[in-house]
């Protein structure tokens, strides 16, 4: 019990000191701040780091994610630096949110939805409630605008905004949140590209540039739809929901390999389209993200096949994560530490096995990757490697403050994950 206290104490220790970083190295301006950040260009399969800027609002990358981070150490350590630039960050925020794009707006990751949320995730965090009634006026405007062009993905649509608002609706109890999310799921049955073995929806219109086959994998492919859709149901107990939930997931089951305990990542570079197929092992793309779907469907269902998908994805996930934790120490590894394509998301999945499941080797797995972090970038003072082409970035999905908030989840599990947002 002692040494387990211990080992908790080392991991908020790494949140504080990526927190103070974060907090020493904000740009200023009134009650505002902000950080200068790697923007990257993505062009299938690689991600190229293309030049430094000011960050944006988004969740993904941008000020929101980090302000988030930061309140939610807040809640454990009331350091009056992250009060305050937990506050400057969603500040800024909020100040440029309509510059997101208006297609992107029911998005968690990189829509204006997920800004609003955070504003009233770290109002609630930080006892603030002008930034949750500033979070419900922006809410406002979105009621009103369904018809519009919009996206579907877990990045920058649909698939992220439903679980979004079921959580705010469990807190608020306005019924238009709930009204709201089941017409996105409605819109998301409506697209479906319906075939007998599943239903897909068309990648390239979710922003995916070029890909041989609709995806698989979590966020911009059919396991997000999936998990989306049975949230809904589990509210509504609509049969609808759950047979789309059931044949999004029968789309990426239909492609599962089972000589690599993985299923396919069909992005393809469109420079080379006939690059052959590969199996990611990622948050973004693969199995870890996938399992995250599979571990909520069986939690909800307790259905053996969604039994079977998660030990598969647990599986692929815990071996490519001891292969990475156990081998001897090569910066040029091809993996980084963040959220999104890094090592930290795909231990998130294991976090999230471990809760449900509890079983000891999970754990011993999540402490691994833990420690390899502290010896070799904590201890050492190396930099963090960030899901860029070189160096470090600020922001949530690709760089210090998601690695400092998967710290802090194993410090206490019970903070918010933001790779996966269960309605409770």
């Amino acid at each position: 019990m002692i040494e387990n206290t211990r080992q908790k104490q080392k991991y908020i220790q790494v949140a504080e000191k990526i927190a103070d970083k974060l907090c020493t190295s904000a740009y200023w301006h009134d009650l505002r701040c902000n950080w200068i950040g790697k923007s990257t260009e993505e062009t299938m399969p690689m991600i190229t780091t293309t030049y430094n800027k000011a960050l944006s609002s988004e969740v993904y990358d941008g000020t929101s994610g980090i302000g988030l981070f930061l309140s939610n150490l807040y809640i454990h350590k009331k350091n009056d630096n992250y009060y305050r630039t937990s506050e400057g960050a969603i500040n800024q925020a909020l100040s440029q949110v309509d510059n997101i794009p208006n297609n992107s707006r029911f998005g968690f990751y990189s829509g204006i939805l997920g800004v609003i949320y955070v504003a009233i995730e770290i109002g609630k965090n930080l006892k603030n409630n002008i930034l949750i009634e500033t979070g419900l006026n922006h809410l406002e405007k979105l009621y009103r605008d369904l018809n519009n062009e919009h996206l579907l993905d877990i990045i920058s649509g649909n698939a992220s905004g439903i679980p979004i608002l079921l959580i705010l609706y469990n807190f608020f109890k306005d019924e238009r949140m709930l009204e709201l999310a089941i017409l996105l799921g409605n819109d998301l049955i409506d697209k479906a590209i319906k075939e007998s073995y599943g239903w897909s929806w068309d990648s390239i219109s979710n922003g995916v540039i070029s890909c041989s086959n609709n995806l698989t994998g979590f966020s911009h492919g059919s396991a997000g739809m999936g998990y989306s859709l049975l949230e809904l149901y589990h509210k509504t107990k609509e049969i609808k929901f759950l047979d789309s939930a059931g044949n999004a997931f029968s789309y990426e089951n239909y492609w599962f390999n089972k000589e690599k305990n993985n299923w396919p990542d069909f992005r393809t570079d469109e420079r080379n389209p006939n690059t052959n197929v590969t199996y990611a092992v990622t948050w973004c793309h693969g199995a870890p993200g996938i399992g995250l779907s599979r571990i909520r469907a069986n939690c909800i269902l307790k259905e053996e096949k969604y039994l079977v998908d998660s030990k598969a994805a647990i599986d692929t996930s815990s071996k490519i994560l001891t292969l990475l934790v156990d081998s001897t120490f090569d910066r040029n590894n091809a993996y980084d530490f963040s959220l999104c394509h890094g090592i930290s998301g795909i231990c998130e999945t294991i976090l999230y096995a471990n809760k449900i499941f509890k079983e000891n080797s999970y754990q011993s797995i999540i402490d691994k990757v833990g420690n390899f972090g502290i010896e070799n970038y904590m201890i050492s003072g190396a930099k963090w490697p960030c899901g860029i082409k070189e160096g470090e970035t600020p922001g949530l999905m690709l760089g210090l403050s998601g690695i400092g908030n998967f710290y802090l989840q194993l410090y206490d599990p019970t903070i918010i994950n933001p790779l996966i947002l269960l309605p409770e």
